[in-house]
């Protein structure tokens, strides 16, 4: 796989703030999608996905408050084997546009030990791949593992600056050790000279977080991220009146910083066309929203 040159010089004064497109199509354009959608052709859906999101496992070690993941998981858990996986890889050989692979879906990836080793399948066959983790276990030696692998690109998530910002939604996390993971994890990669992983800054920006933007960048830009990404907040479809009364305090005060404030949606989606997810026990199904059901 073509490795990418990782810059020199990353320009994190552009942070990306994602999630924040918003869309209301008028009823007549609602009413026209929905009756052309009948007669779209089934061979317009029979293409490869540009992306699979392999769900390596569904378990998590956080308890984060409106992650389906903590309270409406109904999935049994568990984890995904090198064999399975490998037999997924092995159904694209033959094809020239191979699809990303994506190591995330409902849980964290790095509790499945074949990770590096997925990893490394993947990069052989000729797939970028993309990992987000939590960065609770990453450690050097585990760091190294997934750097020599080839993975494309990692997330590494930190949801706040300071004690409180990250340990009261990234709940059973300690902000000191994942921060020190964080920056073990960026050291392992410059002393060994390697231009991939593309790393990214990941924070998912809540009312404690987003005082601390420029903290944030600050220390991205020392560290040697190469990308910094900010994630608006949700207080989620999946949750109930009461969840969304008792953790509305999450909120950011700039409705610029809240997802889809308006609750303004695209009955339009174009998702299922590009990416498929797998689940642990190999149940695929197109990306949506209800990630968690059985």
């Amino acid at each position: 796989m073509e490795m990418t040159q990782t810059p020199t010089e990353p320009n994190l004064a552009r942070a990306q703030v994602s999630g924040s497109w918003k869309a209301k199509p008028a009823r007549l354009a609602t009413a026209v999608a929905r009756w052309g959608a009948n007669y779209i052709p089934l061979s317009f859906f029979k293409r490869n996905p540009k992306q699979i999101i392999i769900d390596v496992t569904n378990s998590c070690n956080l308890r984060c408050p409106v992650c389906p993941v903590t309270f409406a998981m109904t999935r049994p858990r568990g984890l995904m084997s090198f064999e399975l996986f490998c037999l997924i890889i092995d159904d694209f050989i033959a094809e020239t546009n191979k699809p990303e692979i994506f190591f995330n879906f409902s849980g964290e990836p790095t509790l499945n030990k074949q990770l590096p080793d997925m990893i490394a399948y993947a990069n052989k066959n000729g797939h970028g791949t993309f990992v987000s983790t939590n960065a609770t276990r990453l450690g050097a030696e585990s760091a190294e593992r997934i750097i020599h692998s080839g993975l494309s690109r990692i997330a590494l998530c930190l949801d706040g600056f300071s004690k409180t910002a990250q340990e009261v939604y990234r709940v059973n996390s300690d902000f000191d050790a994942v921060k020190k993971n964080i920056e073990t994890f960026l050291s392992v990669k410059r002393r060994l000279n390697a231009r991939n992983p593309v790393t990214i800054l990941q924070t998912l920006l809540t009312s404690y977080s987003e005082p601390q933007i420029d903290d944030l960048l600050k220390w991205a830009k020392e560290c040697g991220f190469d990308k910094v990404r900010f994630k608006t907040f949700s207080l989620g479809s999946h949750t109930s009146r009461e969840m969304r009364a008792a953790y509305s305090h999450f909120l950011p005060e700039s409705r610029a910083l809240r997802r889809h404030a308006d609750a303004r949606e695209s009955i339009l989606c174009s998702v299922p066309r590009s990416q498929t997810v797998v689940f642990w026990n190999v149940r695929t199904r197109p990306l949506s929203t209800r990630m968690c059901g059985a």
